[in-house]
């Protein structure tokens, strides 16, 4: 991700059972928090 240019904290992966609702909530808040601290993505600013 470094080679292209963007911050491997935007990616992330997890396994989550179908059985795991709360475990799957957390991640996604996780990853939205991380998203939003980092701000837009250095990519759509190159176009």
């Amino acid at each position: 991700m470094k080679s292209i240019g963007l911050d491997d904290r935007r990616f992330r992966m997890t396994f989550v059972s179908a059985s795991e609702g709360a475990k799957w909530a957390k991640v996604v808040t996780d990853v939205v928090d991380t998203v939003k601290e980092l701000g837009p993505s250095p990519l759509k600013e190159n176009k």
